[in-house]
């Protein structure tokens, strides 16, 4: 036989190359498909074919239950782009593996929208983020009056449904208050992902946007609403099909008189026939329903045990670090005395250091510069919590 047209042959292989189930359409003028890492970051990518492709790029078209809008207008930028690149040749398998890549190989497309807002935040000499996407790593740097804080964040593969982890790696403040900091950052990232909104509401959303579960909405039972309009027609059918009815003679003559009857029979075998066959209808059906209830359940199986719709955390987690941490405590006056409880540092000095500046006393336990009695445990590395999280200072 001869040789199978170019653009055949490209959809061939594309249908080759696509694992089952994640090709939705392979035409010559359109083809889709669905790239899948968790239900949290999958797009569906659909691809026109001109009449003159390849010498005419096709055209993308992008869309997802889960990734923000912006995002998918810069794939759709990348992809349209590669294939202008690729004019006068095949381009269908290179705009697939380009989108697999940028789906299955980001770790964190499912925070995109988040680190955009962060770096927002961020601004005005606040803080410094150092993405990794291969890794799924956050950097985040953060410093105010000399005070500074390095955090790590880690973002799994299943986030929201997984909270994002935290490692601190560098901290002016002393060991106690970085501790209780970071044990407050976990549980609320842990929260988070458990559904629960808590202290970091504004700062975190649903994963997806998921409507409310359908139900009967308040207002539409009563008499006016859309159920009593139903119980009025059914009622008016009732009527009709009771005034409709024909009598049907059941005695022994009439039954015999009807088994006499060849298109009585006939029609009866026919509807019998399509009794049948719609009760089949309604067995494939009920097993489909109950294959996509099992599909649905198992890309929720983190969060049955809570029930609630994980959020996400990131975001939460850096305006933790930077307004509640840093920016917080490096201007938290002392309860008693109303002087600063960390004062701030010189450049490069580390919290209990010599320091330089004028005016400072150098490494007393109010901080550098400062004329408060050192609060208590500070020296003896035992530091507590009080009143909305800020130290009391100890006058002897």
């Amino acid at each position: 036989g001869g040789r199978m047209p170019a653009k055949e042959a490209e959809l061939a292989c594309l249908s080759e190359a696509v694992p089952e189930g994640c090709l939705l359409s392979c035409f010559q003028e359109l083809v889709k498909v669905k790239i899948s890492r968790t239900p949290y970051k999958e797009v569906t990518l659909t691809l026109h074919l001109l009449p003159t492709y390849p010498e005419t790029p096709l055209i993308a078209e992008f869309a997802s239950s889960s990734l923000p809008d912006a995002l998918l207008a810069k794939f759709k930028e990348a992809v349209e782009k590669e294939a202008r690149n690729q004019t006068g040749y095949p381009q269908l398998v290179k705009a697939v593996q380009l989108v697999h890549r940028l789906v299955c190989g980001n770790l964190l497309i499912s925070c995109w929208d988040e680190i955009r807002q962060a770096k927002t935040l961020l601004g005005g000499g606040l803080g410094t983020l150092k993405l990794s996407e291969s890794t799924g790593s956050i950097g985040l740097f953060v410093t105010s009056a000399g005070h500074t804080v390095e955090v790590t964040l880690r973002v799994p593969d299943a986030y929201p449904a997984e909270p994002v982890t935290a490692e601190v790696q560098r901290s002016t403040f002393p060991g106690d208050v970085t501790t209780s900091f970071m044990l407050r950052l976990a549980e609320q990232t842990n929260r988070l992902a458990q559904g629960f909104a808590g202290e970091a509401s504004a700062a975190c959303k649903p994963a997806t946007g998921a409507q409310p579960v359908s139900g009967v909405v308040g207002g539409q039972h009563g008499e006016g609403g859309w159920l009593g309009e139903r119980a009025k027609e059914l009622s008016k059918l009732k009527v009709k099909k009771a005034a409709d009815e024909v009598f049907v003679d059941l005695s022994s003559r009439g039954i015999h008189e009807l088994k006499s009857d060849r298109e009585f029979l006939h029609q009866f075998a026919n509807v019998r026939g399509s009794h049948e066959q719609r009760k089949d209808r309604r067995r494939l059906v009920h097993v489909q329903n109950k294959q996509d209830a099992e599909a649905a359940a198992a890309r929720l199986a983190p969060n049955l045990s809570s029930g609630r719709e994980p959020l996400r955390s990131v975001l939460a987690a850096i305006r933790f670090v930077a307004e509640e941490w840093v920016l917080r405590m490096s201007r938290e006056p002392c309860q008693i005395c109303e002087r600063l409880v960390f004062p701030p540092l010189a450049t490069g000095v580390t919290e209990g250091a010599e320091c330089s500046t004028a005016g400072c006393e150098g490494g007393g336990g109010g901080g550098a510069g400062s004329n408060c009695p050192p609060f208590e445990g500070h020296q003896s590395g035992s530091w507590s919590l009080d009143g909305p999280y800020a130290p009391r200072c100890r006058r002897s």
